[in-house]
């Protein structure tokens, strides 16, 4: 397999072409890797005590980010994965809009994640949201968000919707 982030539909496609409303997904979806890297923040090392590690995992528009306490240390286990977890976020994009969602295990959060036992190497987990949002490229008016990107307009569209993916993503 490549080093590439790869999304596989089992079941029912989300937002299946010519549907104005999204579909459930019959099964998880599984959000898989098979490279990643530790990022810390601007002139913090990784090897040290920097203010948080995230792991990310980036190819092409595909994105997952998870950001920990600097508190974790290898090995990884479920319950160290968990108490260490900050937020996340999860891009993946679709014929409709790249699907969105921030994870938090509070009612701030769009979705929640469960860490799951894995081989040596490796971080799965199960990902459960009640709501997503759609993003998509737009004109400047009203309904537009432009955050601190001068001239980028961004759409979002919430869905209120559940949605269930499966991580099995490499750990650096």
């Amino acid at each position: 397999m490549s080093h590439a982030l790869h999304l596989l539909m089992a079941g029912s496609l989300l937002l299946a072409a010519g549907c104005q409303q999204p579909m459930a997904a019959t099964t998880p979806l599984l959000i898989q890797s098979n490279s990643s890297s530790w990022q810390c923040p601007a002139n913090q090392r990784c090897d040290g005590t920097p203010d948080y590690r995230a792991l990310l995992v980036n190819v092409g528009k595909q994105e997952v980010y998870l950001s920990f306490g600097p508190e974790l240390k290898a090995p990884y286990t479920p319950a160290q994965l968990a108490q260490h977890f900050r937020f996340g976020d999860i891009y993946h994009p679709t014929a409709k809009g790249m699907i969105a969602i921030h994870l938090e295990n509070s009612e701030r959060g769009e979705g929640r994640i469960e860490f799951l036992t894995a081989a040596d190497g490796r971080l799965k987990a199960q990902v459960t949201a009640q709501r997503y949002r759609l993003q998509n490229q737009g004109k400047p008016g009203p309904d537009c968000r432009t955050d601190d990107i001068k001239g980028y307009c961004l759409e979002e569209k919430r869905i209120e919707a559940p949605l269930t993916l499966q991580l099995d993503l490499a750990l650096p």
